[in-house]
């Protein structure tokens, strides 16, 4: 998981020019992470599916993280810090791809106060776009018809292979827009 998470970057500039992913990064990472989750709430549907399509908690346990006891608490504390490196690759390229979204809402509203909550907004519904288009969270609107299966076979078998599918859904919609043409499509 940890070795797919440079991927949601390059995913992202299928939407968002490259040149906006150049900058100061942001220090601040799980400050400006929390602003996020703010302003673009998918955030927190990724944190609550976990760091990938398939392995994340009931969001009831997210909610109420307090009410596992004994053994269960020792196995979610395992699960969570097995999977610290993917959880951090996840908050290091979604605040990558904020840090590009702000930068391409300034650049195309000229004169917005960045601090504002109208730019905010705008940053969060435009982030929202972006990752819907070429991210990897946990819900059942984000998976494939395959993804969703019932059986224990294609469960094991589809484990983990959010990262692809996205890849080859945008490679798929990609070349369906080359095809039917227009303006810009091939680019």
């Amino acid at each position: 998981v940890v070795v797919q998470q440079p991927t949601a970057i390059l995913r992202a500039t299928a939407m968002i020019d490259p040149k906006y992913f150049v900058g100061k990064p942001n220090v601040h990472m799980l400050k400006q992470y929390e602003k996020l989750k703010k302003y673009a709430p998918i955030a927190i549907i990724k944190e609550i599916g976990g760091f990938d399509a398939g392995a994340g908690r009931q969001a009831t346990t997210w909610l109420n993280d307090d009410t596992k006891q004994g053994i269960d608490k020792a196995l979610q504390k395992i699960d969570d810090i097995s999977m610290l490196g993917a959880a951090w690759g996840d908050i290091l390229g979604w605040c990558t791809i904020w840090d590009a979204v702000k930068r391409e809402v300034k650049a195309n509203n000229r004169g917005i106060d960045v601090n504002s909550e109208e730019f905010l907004n705008l940053a969060g519904k435009r982030f929202t776009e972006v990752i819907v288009y070429t991210q990897v969270y946990d819900s059942t609107l984000s998976r494939s018809g395959y993804m969703r299966s019932k059986h224990d076979s294609v469960k094991m078998l589809t484990a983990f292979m959010g990262e692809p599918t996205v890849s080859v859904n945008m490679m798929y919609n990609a070349v369906l827009q080359a095809k039917r043409g227009g303006k810009g499509t091939k680019a």
